[in-house]
C-alpha cells in the first residue's frame, strides 16, 4: 500500500507482501511471512533488546537513559558476531558521539548548526557528509556508505552501496541492521521502520494534555515526512506542553470583574483552581488578567507570562540531583521536565502573585499558610501531568514522578526558609 495509506491495525495489517503482527501494549512483536520473517524482542521497559532477521540478529544493551550503548551483530550463517560501542553527545537531541565496532574501527559524528555535518575515522581529518534536502546524507566513502537517496519516508531509493551498522542514514540518525533487507531507524525513544512508514511502539505522548492527538500513533510525523520530523520519537512538535499565551497587559485604572470577590491567603487554592476570576483589585495591582489552561481534566487559572520553573537554579538542581540519585543524567530531560511542568509551575506563579497581593493589601496575615496551601496545589498539578505521561522514554512516568518529588521537595524547603518573604 503506499505510504498515505500505511495504517496499522492493532491486531494485524498488511502492507503489500508484508505481514504485519503487534503483540502486547501495541508493539510490533513480527514483520514477514516464513523465512523472510523478522521478529522484534522487547523488554519489561519497552525497550527493543533484539531483532531477529533472515540474515542476522542484533541484540542491544541500553544505558540508564534508555539510549543503546551496545548492540551485537549476530550472522545467520557463518562468520562471528560484531560488538558496537556508542557513547552519546548530551543535548536535547542526543546524538551518537563516538562510535566503535570491531574489525570497522572508531567513527566520530561531527556536528554543526544544521545537523551532521561530517564525521572522523581512526586518525583522519574531518570527512564531510553532503546531504539531500531532508538532511540524509548521500555518498559517504567506506565505511560509512551511505544509500544514494531516500524516498519522503526513509526508505532507500537509490542504488548505493551495503551499509555498515555505524552508518547515519535517513535524515542523519543511525540505521539499525543497515546491511539487511529491512533497516531500521533509532530514534531514541522509539525505533522507526521506513519501508513501512510506521514506529513499532505507538506515540507515548498520544493524546496527552497539550499534544495532538494523532490520527495512527505508530505513524511517523503523523504521515507528513515531507515537512514534519521526530527526532526524538515522542512527538512531531517537541514544544507538546507548551504554556498559554501570556495575556495582554491590563491598563492602570482597570475595572475588576464584575463578580469579583475580596481574597485572602486562606483562599489560594479557591482561586488557583480557577473557582473564580481574580479578586477585586488584583488586575490593576499586576497590570495582568490570568489565563486559564488545561492540566488534564482541570482548568487552572495562571500568570502565563510566568517563569518561575525554568528560572531558578533551585528547579534544575533538584530535578538533576534527583536524577543523579536513580542513576540517571538528569540534562538528558531536565529541559523536558520543566516544559512539561510549564502549566503547573504558571499556576504556581499565579498563586503566589495572590499572596503577594494580600500582603501588600494587607499585611503578613496568613501568608505561610497560603504558601503551604499554593505549594499543595502545584504537587497536585505535578502529580496530574506524571500520571498522563507515558512509561517508556528519555523523559517517562518513572523519571516524570522523581523530577515532581525533586521539585516539591525544593519549594516546600524554600517556603520553610521564606516564610512570608515571598521572593
Amino acid at each position: 500500500m503506499g505510504h498515505q495509506q500505511r495504517l496499522l491495525d492493532e491486531t494485524e495489517t498488511a502492507g503489500g507482501t508484508v505481514t504485519v503482527c503487534v503483540g502486547q501494549h501495541r508493539r510490533l512483536t513480527a514483520r514477514g511471512t516464513g523465512t523472510n520473517q523478522t521478529t522484534f524482542t522487547w523488554d519489561t521497559q519497552q525497550r527493543l533488546t533484539s531483532i531477529d532477521s533472515p540474515d542476522n540478529t542484533l541484540t542491544r544493551a541500553f544505558n540508564p537513559d534508555n539510549l543503546e550503548t551496545g548492540l551485537t551483530n549476530t550472522p545467520s550463517g557463518t562468520g562471528d558476531p560484531t560488538v558496537t560501542i556508542t557513547d552519546w553527545t548530551v543535548g536535547a537531541v542526543p546524538q551518537p558521539g563516538t562510535t566503535t565496532t570491531q574489525n570497522t574501527g572508531q567513527v566520530t559524528r561531527i556536528d554543526g548548526p544544521d545537523g551532521l555535518a561530517g564525521y572522523q575515522t581512526g586518525n583522519s581529518g574531518v570527512l564531510p557528509a553532503p546531504k539531500d534536502p531532508m538532511g540524509s546524507p548521500v555518498l559517504f566513502s567506506p565505511p560509512l556508505a551511505a544509500n544514494a537517496s531516500y524516498d519522503a519516508y526513509g526508505a532507500p531509493a537509490g542504488t548505493g552501496s551495503t551499509i555498515s551498522p555505524t552508518a547515519f542514514g535517513y535524515r542523519a540518525e543511525r540505521t539499525l541492521n543497515p546491511g539487511g533487507d529491512q533497516p531500521l531507524i533509532d530514534l531514541r525513544n522509539r525505533t522507526y521502520d521506513p519501508a513501512l512508514g510506521i514506529f513499532l511502539t505507538p506515540d507515548p505522548l498520544d493524546g496527552v494534555d497539550g499534544t495532538t492527538v494523532l490520527a495512527n500513533p505508530h505513524h511517523y510525523t503523523n504521515n507528513n515526512p515531507t515537512n514534519l520530523t521526530d527526532p526524538l520519537g515522542l512527538s512531531t512538535d517537541d514544544s507538546s506542553f507548551a504554556p498559554p499565551s501570556p495575556p495582554s497587559a491590563i491598563p492602570p485604572g482597570a475595572k475588576d470583574p464584575p463578580d469579583c470577590l475580596q481574597f485572602h491567603p486562606g483562599a489560594v487554592e479557591f482561586f488557583m483552581r480557577g473557582n473564580t476570576p481574580a479578586p477585586c483589585g488584583f488586575q490593576e495591582y499586576f497590570r495582568y488578567k490570568p489565563a486559564r489552561a488545561r492540566v488534564g481534566s482541570e482548568i487552572v487559572a495562571v500568570n502565563a507570562g510566568g517563569d518561575a520553573c525554568s528560572r531558578p537554579a533551585l528547579i534544575r538542581g533538584a530535578i538533576t540531583g534527583s536524577a543523579s540519585l536513580i542513576g540517571l543524567n538528569g540534562a538528558l530531560y531536565v529541559d523536558k521536565a520543566i516544559s512539561a511542568f510549564a502549566v503547573p509551575c504558571q499556576s504556581h506563579d499565579y498563586g503566589y502573585d495572590l499572596l503577594r497581593f494580600a500582603k501588600a493589601s494587607h499585611g503578613p496575615g496568613d501568608i505561610v499558610v497560603g504558601r503551604v496551601r499554593a505549594d499543595s496545589v502545584f504537587n497536585d498539578l505535578m502529580r496530574s501531568v506524571c500520571q498522563q505521561t507515558g512509561h517508556f522514554g528519555l523523559f517517562n512516568q518513572g523519571t516524570c514522578t522523581h523530577s515532581r518529588v525533586a521539585i516539591n521537595r525544593g519549594i516546600v524547603g524554600w517556603t520553610y526558609i521564606e516564610g512570608d518573604g515571598l521572593n
